[in-house]
């Protein structure tokens, strides 16, 4: 099964098969303002990280349609004001994960296609 990953900024572009050091340096590259985004494709499903150092936000849909996000510890609604993709947006604050979780969910996603056991809503 290959994994691609795709992402924006600077040095935009793809790579096909990268390994965890990889994943994880794009992820620590994410500065929210010209790096927003990290995409990860694999077997008909994505994992996208967006944001930046200070919260991301991480979410996957599956081959069937479905639409998985990775929750943090907070479970508030409150709204934080982030950057992913390129776009500014309001994210609930249970959706605002560290980059350790991020990176986490991506590297184990590559690796199996799986989410990985962290907490995940169905959205």
């Amino acid at each position: 099964m290959t994994t691609t990953v795709s992402w924006d900024g600077d040095d935009a572009g793809e790579e096909e098969a990268p390994d965890p050091e990889q994943i994880a340096r794009l992820i620590n590259r994410l500065d929210g303002r010209t790096r927003t985004l990290v995409m990860l494709h694999r077997a008909g499903s994505v994992l996208a990280v967006g944001g930046s150092q200070t919260g991301m936000v991480v979410y996957i849909e599956d081959s069937g349609g479905r639409f998985w996000q990775l929750r943090s510890a907070d479970v508030s609604d409150e709204l934080v004001q982030m950057v992913a993709g390129g776009q500014p947006g309001e994210y609930a604050a249970r959706f605002v994960t560290s980059r350790a979780d991020a990176i986490r969910a991506a590297t184990e996603f590559a690796a199996t296609g799986e989410r990985a056991p962290l907490g995940w809503e169905q959205t």
